[in-house]
């Protein structure tokens, strides 16, 4: 009887550790079930501001022009044959400085006694004398690499006073943009591009 027990206890005990071997073994995995439902659309995110893209601006330049020739050459190492066949390039002159803006866009006629005091006529335009003040004229013509500013008038770039700053904008940058840009109004270009000043 003892040793009947003692088979049975041995067989048991093999049972259960062939039971318990077996069970910790992992099989081969499984087919993937099908993909579940989507997820609830997120929350929409703050809009970003725009970027400049490839969008290039100067800083505020000092600009002198000749007091023969009227001309002030400015470098725009920027300024490639292809912007010039397929881009957009637009320069702005700040009549007063940066602490207090007066921007007009370039081409531009400005009459001096329309906009200044006489106290402030002589930091602009120093030579101006009493009664005499002419209308000031500045244009732009483009080449590679270089803008030309051409003026009637000597327009000295002083204490930060009458700087320029030029604006190019390469084919194919805001195509679909541009005709929402006031390009005659700086503000609106500079908003639009996120220029910095």
């Amino acid at each position: 009887m003892k040793k009947l027990m003692f088979r049975l206890s041995a067989l048991t005990l093999l049972i259960a550790t062939l039971t318990l071997s077996s069970c910790s073994k992992e099989g081969s995995a499984g087919p993937q079930g099908p993909a579940g439902p989507a997820g609830a659309t997120g929350a929409t995110g703050p809009k970003g501001e725009t970027g400049t893209a490839n969008v290039i601006y100067s800083d505020w330049l000092n600009v002198t022009f000749n007091d023969t020739s009227g001309v002030a050459s400015v470098s725009a190492p920027s300024l490639t044959a292809d912007v010039l066949n397929k881009g957009t390039v637009k320069v702005y002159w700040n009549l007063n400085n940066a602490a207090d803006p007066f921007i007009v866009s370039v081409p531009s006629v400005v009459s001096p006694y329309l906009i200044f005091s006489e106290e402030t006529l002589a930091q602009f335009f120093p030579s101006i004398t009493n009664g005499n003040y002419p209308e000031i004229y500045v244009d732009a013509y483009y080449a590679t690499n270089e803008i030309m500013l051409v003026s009637n008038y000597p327009i000295s770039s002083a204490d930060g006073y009458s700087q320029f700053r030029y604006v190019i904008i390469p084919g194919g940058v805001k195509e679909s943009g541009r005709s929402a840009v006031d390009w005659n109004n700086y503000n609106s270009v500079k908003k639009y591009y996120n220029l910095k000043d």
